[in-house]
């Protein structure tokens, strides 16, 4: 889940990090809250999007994280279940961690200079300072769509795996709705993917588009080989109005689509 940033200042952290390389480094991940800013590798190696959550959510957490830099093993299921990997874990902003991955038990002094160059290429580019700032707005509003029937939507690009979708808004700020809401999206995604008839394999008469109405709210899922939106409208939005929505949504998407995703994850 990429935070939103002008392009601008994710080139200048790409240009950071891609200059930090060192033999010992898998993954160096800049993290803000739940969201990734950027990644770079080794050419040899990924890192798996299931992965990438595990990592994040583990890091933001521990409160021990935030209180001096850490060196820690952990498992990445998706890279390698049957062993360990070693994550130097640094805050550099009261919600911004840097954390450098290694399979060496021994690569922290090496890791901890790499973070130096890391931090002190961020500072002098101000590209810290913006990414902070970019995170302590917190998420976008529904309303910069300009839909006003719009109420939410979750978008993912299929290739990258990437997703975007902008905060909560009302009305779903009470825990409840906000609970009903997640679980509308479970059902219309299950609709989608896994709505099997007798004697037919999963997935063999999934939805590409579904419409879904509620009592409180409609949803639409709709996939496609390279985008599943699922878009969340007022229960007396009929069918083709949601539609219309759905396409000028994807229109704002396409536009704010460099400051949404990461168009590239840098590799040495």
């Amino acid at each position: 889940h990429p935070l939103r940033l002008e392009p601008s200042v994710r080139a200048a952290v790409t240009a950071t990090m891609h200059g930090v390389q060192h033999a010992d480094l898998l993954f160096a991940l800049l993290l803000a809250g739940d969201h990734l800013v950027q990644m770079a590798r080794n050419k040899r190696y990924k890192l798996e999007p299931y992965d990438v959550h595990l990592l994040t959510n583990f890091v933001m957490s521990s409160q021990s994280f935030r209180e001096a830099q850490s060196w820690t093993p952990l498992c990445l299921p998706r890279f390698n279940d049957r062993g360990f990997l070693h994550a130097y874990v640094t805050f550099v902003a009261p919600d911004v961690c840097l954390v450098l991955v290694s399979t060496n038990v021994a690569a922290f002094p090496a890791l901890s200079a790499c973070k130096q160059d890391v931090l002190s290429g961020l500072q002098s580019s101000g590209a810290l300072s913006a990414v902070d700032d970019a995170h302590t707005r917190r998420n976008y509003t529904v309303a910069e769509v300009g839909i006003p029937s719009l109420r939410h939507f979750v978008y993912v690009n299929t290739h990258t795996r990437q997703l975007t979708n902008p905060s909560v808004p009302a009305p779903y700020v009470a825990r409840k709705d906000r609970k009903r809401l997640f679980r509308l999206y479970e059902h219309v995604y299950a609709r989608m993917h896994y709505a099997p008839s007798v004697g037919t394999a999963p997935g063999a008469d999934a939805h590409k588009v579904y419409y879904h109405i509620g009592d409180a709210e409609s949803v639409v899922g709709w996939t496609t080989a390279g985008f599943e939106l699922y878009a969340v409208f007022s229960p007396l939005e009929s069918k083709s109005s949601a539609i219309k929505c759905c396409n000028m949504l994807l229109r704002w998407i396409k536009k704010a689509e460099d400051s949404l995703f990461i168009s590239s994850m840098p590799t040495y």
